[in-house]
């Protein structure tokens, strides 16, 4: 196992060779010192993976190209609005959170994470990196939506790797402010998640925006990045309990 300082190294050499280039080709630019903490969240995130399980990356390759290269599109998305706030849920091990929180350092991230234990990871990366713009919220986000001080607070909600788009919807978009945008990454099924939340969009005050495809650094598979406008009001009702929105999608 490659000891903490020569992994992150590694990670710079990586990022500089492969996400610096995807950022340029998707109009996301880099300032200085980003890869230099982008490789230090990688080699931290890395090294306690070894103690839970935080990411299925196996080495820092596949870490840089499936998941810190993951950040750009999102990043794409956000750069144009001018974001103040921006609310990352389910944030897992931080991605894209951490990494947008790096690249775009004038905008607010909150970490949103209902598991203690990798909230707690989360609140050591920001120590560790020195993020003044971060906030950890170890919370369901079902509860933060219902919370006055969160609902209908945030410029752009990003979800990566989360629940079907219809049940994803409802956790997420009443945390957006009107005129905000929700950011959701989906796979060759994306049309058919899209048709099936036609009725979530109406409920609950959303109108689908655009739908953007990318691929990943050496992927051979597209994805496609779902973007909703906050067009009206989510009515009080929503978000419902969580064992509500996955046993009765709107």
């Amino acid at each position: 196992m490659a000891e903490p300082a020569s992994r992150q190294l590694e990670l710079r050499e990586l990022l500089g060779a492969i996400f610096a280039p995807f950022a340029a080709e998707n109009g996301v630019a880099l300032g200085a010192g980003m890869l230099e903490a982008l490789a230090a969240y990688g080699a931290f995130l890395l090294d306690e993976n070894t103690r839970m399980n935080l990411t299925a990356a196996r080495d820092a390759a596949e870490l840089v190209r499936r998941h810190l290269c993951d950040a750009v599109p999102f990043a794409s998305g956000v750069a144009p609005r001018a974001a103040a706030r921006l609310a990352d849920v389910g944030s897992g091990a931080g991605l894209p959170g951490i990494p947008l929180a790096v690249l775009q350092p004038d905008v607010e991230v909150t970490l949103v994470e209902s598991v203690g234990k990798k909230a707690a990871f989360l609140s050591r990366v920001q120590e560790h990196l020195k993020l003044q713009n971060v906030r950890v919220v170890c919370v369901r986000a079902e509860e933060l939506g219902r919370h006055a001080s969160f609902r209908g607070r945030y410029d752009v909600v990003t979800l990566r790797a989360c629940a079907e788009l219809r049940v994803a919807l409802e956790f997420a978009l009443p945390l957006v402010r009107q005129g905000g945008l929700l950011l959701a990454p989906k796979g060759p099924a994306a049309g058919g998640e899209i048709d099936a939340a036609r009725t979530a969009l109406r409920l609950l005050g959303g109108t689908l925006a655009e739908v953007t495809e990318y691929r990943l650094p050496q992927a051979a598979v597209a994805f496609h990045m779902i973007h909703v406008e906050k067009s009206g009001p989510t009515p009080a009702l929503y978000p419902r309990p969580a064992a509500q929105i996955s046993r009765r999608p709107l």
